[in-house]
């Protein structure tokens, strides 16, 4: 087992988003990291060879492909470049091959395009290659998905109840133990962070405030509230790719991520919430997450949290997937929530 601090040179972490004009979709851009990995808690000791990446999400592929927000996009790929960050979309296609009639179609295209709009070209063979590795990435993001769509089920039952803050965040916390749940930290410290935005909302930009008002909202027709948690669950997936795919076993390799997105949430979650340590054992990763001290909500919730949530007694640096009780038990829980007998 090897841990990473990701706590070097936080300054120089950029956070903000791309908003040329009332005419285009604004695109949030930070890192999930804190700051710079390193094998040192003391002193900087990057780990080599550290590959830079920028991960896109769904709503910017989706945009390339229709040729829209194209200044924006421009101005993204323009810093990409000065960052000496590598663009990839491994994430939202691997989504896509989750929900898209025709992903590799669709993928075809996005490289189409890179190479007519933006002067990006892809061999044929990395084009295959890319594919190939899409579709192995795929199962997991759909378990994943599935995951924390139902993690969400949770967060809207304390978000739509008329309690202060830190009863929420206890009660959350304790429904958690109680109904030995895994504690999906990125999912809990968002659903806190919402929580706050909902009783505070002049703290925030009002974008922000309607979004998370937008999130949390419940239908009456089931169907079209599981697909509305699939949803949620698919855009937080790009918040969790970077702890995920940090450490490459068959290359050895490591990644330090930035992530590209034109939903709100991801800039809300990227400006409160961050990776301050990376585990690799097991050949997965486990990322430790925390409030981000320059973010609203710390000063807060930073202590409620603390107080009240215990990690599992099940919890541990090894990846158990399906064999993991506590999932099934996150699954009942959620349905019977959704059936609205909890």
């Amino acid at each position: 087992m090897r841990k990473f601090y990701t706590l070097s040179h936080s300054e120089s972490i950029a956070l903000g988003c791309f908003n040329s004009s009332d005419d285009e979709v604004p695109i949030w851009v930070g890192s999930p990291f804190f700051g710079l990995p390193s094998s040192e808690v003391d002193c900087f000791r990057p780990p080599a060879p550290l590959n830079c990446l920028l991960l896109l999400d769904v709503n910017i592929l989706g945009a390339i492909r229709a040729r829209k927000n194209v200044t924006n996009v421009r101005s993204l790929f323009a810093w990409a470049a000065s960052q000496g960050l590598e663009v990839t979309p491994i994430v939202a296609v691997a989504e896509q091959h989750r929900t898209h009639g025709a992903p590799d179609k669709a993928f075809r295209h996005y490289v189409d395009v890179l190479r007519t709009d933006y002067l990006y070209d892809l061999p044929t063979q990395e084009v295959d290659r890319l594919l190939g590795v899409f579709k192995e990435f795929s199962p997991a993001v759909a378990d994943n998905v599935n995951f924390i769509a139902n993690y969400f089920v949770l967060i809207k039952h304390f978000y739509n109840k008329r309690w202060s803050v830190d009863r929420k965040v206890k009660e959350f916390a304790e429904l958690v133990r109680e109904r030995n749940v895994p504690v999906l930290a990125f999912a809990f410290l968002l659903g806190c962070v919402y929580f706050y935005v909902r009783d505070n909302p002049g703290q925030f930009p009002p974008a922000i405030v309607s979004k998370v008002q937008s999130d949390m909202c419940v239908y009456a027709d089931k169907k079209k509230e599981r697909v509305h948690l699939r949803n949620l669950a698919s855009d937080l997936m790009l918040l969790s790719a970077p702890a995920e795919i940090f450490f490459n076993h068959e290359t050895s390799e490591f990644n330090f991520c930035y992530v590209a997105s034109g939903d709100v949430s991801i800039g809300l979650a990227l400006t409160e919430i961050a990776y301050t340590q990376v585990v690799v054992n097991d050949k997965r990763c486990f990322g430790s997450l925390g409030f981000r001290p320059s973010g609203t909500v710390s000063d807060v919730l930073e202590a409620a949290v603390t107080k009240y949530l215990r990690q599992s007694s099940q919890q541990s640096f090894s990846f158990k997937g399906r064999g993991d009780g506590r999932f099934d038990n996150l699954e009942r829980l959620a349905e019977e929530m959704l059936s609205g007998h909890p």
